[in-house]
């Protein structure tokens, strides 16, 4: 196997190597009866523990793709899985007899479980998209969201590491990329020079938006203290400042980096009539909660500037993440003859 797993990545590596086995079943490369490398020897290979071997092999079996013979080992055993294919034709066909009873047309029907199977399909089959931005206070939060949304895995990236180091968007084979309007020529032209099979590869936009909470709260600020707008890189810094002047407010502003601001606000607690907060809690190891924690015994009005990505760009982005799917496993679209999709 020339493959080594992650073993900082957000799947486990026992789950990693199950499902790189069952892709290889799934294939062809690993055949029906052939045995899997003995539990040692394929953790040596990959440089983990036995046990997580071990793991990975149980996972197999349970999905039934696997079976051990007890005193010769692990083989590929996907016979139990044929039983459960029969019984899921079974039932569908079920299925598609009471919905053509309701009245609805065959290609409906098609629609319908294709989707239905797209939002259903395990995390080993998920889409991988590469979220690009400019801030680390917005872009963990965003790549989540667009996730959730999308029913994608998603990585974030920072755009000043893409600029220093381009190559690092060959770390994963992305079916999709994903950024600002700001940034999206320059990741275009990254991707398509950078990235093997770029030329192919969606490049698409997202809009961030204000959060209505946040315009309101940032709408009842007046009188002549300073407000405290807490940041922890420039880009961020920017976009707040810019927010700021666009909405026009009167009230005077400082700029307090976020590895100072507890000393700050211990010293001059009475000094801000407010203060803005990057809107993850768990930024910079958590100093974001602490700080909010302060503001509190302090009694100082404090809020999360937040950003979320706009309903509009994440709709387009499910579509184009649903038909960049169906490509991938068919080849082309069934819904191709102008259906609307997801």
């Amino acid at each position: 196997m020339n493959w080594i797993p992650e073993e900082n990545g957000k799947v486990p590596v026992y789950l990693q190597i199950a499902q790189k086995l069952m892709a290889e079943i799934e294939d062809g490369t690993l055949k029906e009866g052939e045995r899997l490398m003995p539990e040692r020897k394929l953790s040596e290979t990959l440089h983990v523990a036995r046990n997580t071997v071990k793991q990975a092999y149980e996972e197999l079996c349970r999905e039934g793709y696997a079976a051990t013979k007890k005193g010769s080992g692990t083989y590929v055993d996907t016979s139990r899985r044929t039983e459960l294919d029969d019984k899921v034709c079974g039932i569908m066909e079920e299925v598609i007899d009471k919905l053509a009873s309701m009245g609805k047309g065959r290609r409906e029907i098609e629609r319908m479980f294709v989707e239905s199977a797209w939002q259903h399909i395990p995390d080993r089959e998920r889409l991988k998209l590469a979220w690009i931005d400019c801030s680390e206070e917005f872009l963990q939060d965003t790549s989540e969201e667009i996730a959730r949304f999308c029913n994608v895995r998603a990585d974030a990236y920072l755009i000043d590491e893409i600029r220093e180091n381009p190559g690092i968007l060959n770390r994963e084979r992305y079916d999709l990329f994903a950024t600002t309007i700001n940034h999206h020529d320059e990741v275009w032209a990254t991707v398509k020079h950078v990235v093997e099979g770029g030329d192919e590869i969606p490049v698409e936009k997202v809009v961030l938006s204000v959060s209505n909470e946040t315009i309101s709260n940032i709408a009842k600020l007046q009188g002549e203290k300073p407000i405290a707008v807490i940041y922890g890189s420039e880009w961020y810094r920017f976009s707040v400042e810019c927010f700021l002047k666009e909405f026009g407010v009167v009230s005077p502003y400082a700029y307090i980096p976020v590895k100072s601001c507890i000393y700050e606000l211990e010293r001059n607690s009475n000094r801000y009539q407010a203060v803005i907060l990057p809107q993850n809690p768990s930024y910079k190891d958590g100093l974001i909660e602490e700080i909010q924690l302060l503001c509190q015994k302090k009694e100082i009005c404090s809020f999360p500037f937040h950003q979320y990505a706009d309903q509009g760009s994440l709709f387009h982005l499910r579509g184009q993440a649903f038909k960049r799917w169906l490509e991938k496993g068919t080849g082309e679209s069934p819904l191709a003859e102008g259906k609307k999709t997801v």
